[in-house]
């Protein structure tokens, strides 16, 4: 194997490792990123259903 050869296969292997450690951060940012989405929604949810009644007491006392 000649030394450009080395060089070359040195540089597609450090590139590979890149795109490893990066896909592994992009994973983890996403499992992140769900996990904060499902608490959110799930936030909103509970906020959403409390605020109902409220509304509808809203709706009678202004039909009165």
């Amino acid at each position: 194997m000649s030394e450009a050869q080395h060089s070359q296969l040195a540089e597609k292997i450090n590139q590979v490792a890149i795109l490893r450690e990066s896909n592994t951060t992009l994973r983890s940012d996403c499992d992140a990123y769900s996990k904060r989405a499902r608490q959110l929604e799930a936030d909103l949810r509970k906020v959403t259903d409390e605020l109902e009644p409220v509304k509808e007491q809203l709706r009678i006392a202004q039909a009165e």
